[in-house]
């Protein structure tokens, strides 16, 4: 991602809510911040690639939203 930043000098803030499932998939991504909706779908692709560590309810794997702050500046 940095590289499309740099490459586009993307200066913005977002916020990323990742639905992670119990086996540390990403279920799905709501990306706010971004005003162009190819930025958008590039970011949450690029979310989903990742693999998270789930979060533990009772002692178990469970399914649970991560937020995420991003604040993206092209570098000098």
């Amino acid at each position: 991602m940095s590289k499309v930043v740099g490459r586009l000098q993307l200066k913005a803030t977002i916020y990323l809510y990742v639905l992670v499932g119990a086996d540390g998939k990403a279920r799905s991504v709501r990306v706010i911040g971004l005003k162009d909706p190819d930025m958008r779908k590039f970011v949450a692709r690029v979310a989903v690639t990742v693999k998270y560590k789930p979060a533990v309810c009772a002692g178990q794997p469970c399914e649970m939203v991560y937020p995420y702050h991003l604040a993206l500046h092209p570098s000098r």
